[in-house]
C-alpha cells in the first residue's frame, strides 16, 4: 500500500478514534463528566488499533516504539491522581524523544523551535509559585515535553504540528490545575480537544514517514525530507 493509499484508507480507520474523541470534548464543554469519563479511556487504545491495522510493517522497531508510547499515553489517561499521570507522561516523552530523534530525524530541529525554550521560563514563572513540592517534576516533565517538541520540527510536518498541539494542552493542563485564578469555562475541552488532535497528528506523520521510508526502500520514492 502506497502513501497515498495509505492516507485514504486510513481516513476510515481511524473514524472511530474520530467520533470518541469528539464525543469526549463536547461531553467535557457541557460538563457531562460521567461520559467524558466513561469513553476516555478508549480514545488512545482505537488511534493504536487504527495505527496497528493499517501502518507499516517495517521497519518494526520504530512502529514499536510508537506503540509504547501510546501505551505509556493511555495509562496516563487513566492514572488516579496528577503526579501518576505526571510520571506515565514523562515515560511517554521519553519514548517520543527516542522516537523523533531515532527513526524519524530529517534534519536538524528548526531554529524557530527556540521558542519552546521561552515556553519552558513562562510555564515555571506561572506554576512556580503554587506548585509547592511537585515543582521539580513539573519542571522536568516540562524539559522533556520541550524536548519533544523541538525535535518533532527535524521530522514531519504533521509531527511537528501534532507535538505542538500535545504542548499546548498540557500547558493548559498544567497552568490550570495549579493556577486556578487562570481556569477559564472548558479548559477542560481545550486540553481534550488539543491533546486528541495532537495524538492524532503525531500518529500520521510518524506512519506517512515511514510509509515513505518503505517506498524509498523499494526504489519507488527518493529518501528526502
Amino acid at each position: 500500500m502506497s502513501t497515498v493509499q495509505w492516507r485514504a484508507v486510513g481516513l476510515l480507520a481511524f473514524v472511530p478514534f474520530a467520533i470518541v474523541s469528539v464525543m469526549n470534548v463536547v461531553a467535557e464543554a457541557v460538563g457531562a463528566d460521567d461520559l467524558a469519563g466513561a469513553v476516555k479511556p478508549l480514545i488512545i487504545p482505537l488511534l493504536a488499533l487504527a495505527f496497528i491495522v493499517l501502518g507499516p510493517r517495517r521497519p518494526l522497531a520504530p512502529c514499536l516504539v510508537l506503540l509504547l508510547a501510546l501505551l505509556f499515553a493511555w495509562l496516563g489517561d487513566i492514572a488516579p491522581t496528577f503526579i501518576v499521570m505526571l510520571a506515565f507522561f514523562l515515560c511517554m516523552q521519553i519514548v517520543y524523544i527516542v522516537l523523533f530523534w531515532r527513526y524519524l530525524r530529517r534534519s536538524r530541529p528548526a531554529m524557530w523551535s527556540v521558542v519552546y525554550a521561552a515556553w519552558w521560563l513562562v510555564l515555571l514563572v506561572l506554576v512556580g509559585p503554587s506548585s509547592g513540592p511537585l515543582f521539580v517534576p513539573v519542571a522536568v516533565y516540562g524539559l522533556a515535553l520541550g524536548a519533544m517538541a523541538v525535535l518533532a520540527t527535524g521530522t514531519t510536518m504533521l509531527t511537528t504540528i501534532g507535538a505542538a498541539l500535545f504542548l499546548l494542552s498540557d500547558s493548559v493542563l498544567g497552568i490550570t490545575h495549579f493556577v486556578p485564578s487562570l481556569v477559564f469555562p472548558g479548559h477542560d475541552a481545550v486540553v481534550m480537544l488539543t491533546y486528541t488532535a495532537g495524538q492524532l497528528l503525531i500518529v500520521l506523520g510518524v506512519g506517512s514517514a515511514l510509509r515513505r521510508g518503505e517506498a524509498a526502500a523499494a526504489g519507488r520514492l527518493p529518501l528526502q525530507a
